[in-house]
């Protein structure tokens, strides 16, 4: 096999693995590009390490903090409902239950303790994602 071939492998296996993680992402959080810019024009991103790695069993009354910025909050549980907001890193929310969809996502429906810079007031509720949750 020689180098070009090899290359081209990378290239293209490069590329399916960042779609992919593209569409993961997209489902619950705002992509930087959609982000609002802070006054300067500074736009910050914050990432968790990996999916999976906010806590495993948030509890009725936990509160928490948001972890990302544009974490959109649902309807239900699942990236397929209705999105009414967004919340931002650092925002907190209570946790009021629990629901785990198919493919083993866990979603939280929260209670909003102040309002957000997504344009939901104190006392929306809502579901988001675990991931984002700490």
């Amino acid at each position: 096999m020689d180098v070009r071939t090899t290359m081209r492998g990378l290239v293209v296996a490069g590329l399916v693995g960042a779609v992919g993680l593209v569409g993961v992402a997209s489902a619950s959080a705002v992509m930087p590009g959609q982000m609002p810019a802070t006054p300067g024009g500074v736009v910050t991103v914050s990432v968790p390490a990996a999916p999976g790695t906010g806590p495993v069993n948030l509890r009725k009354g936990t509160r928490a903090k948001v972890s990302v910025h544009g974490l959109r909050v649902r309807s239900g549980p699942g990236a397929h409902r209705h999105i009414r907001g967004q919340v931002y890193k650092g925002d907190r929310v209570k946790v009021l239950k629990s629901a785990r969809v198919k493919g083993g996502q866990t979603w939280s429906k929260v209670v909003i303790t102040k309002a957000t810079r997504g344009g939901l007031p104190k006392g929306s509720k809502g579901w988001v994602t675990d991931t984002y949750l700490y």
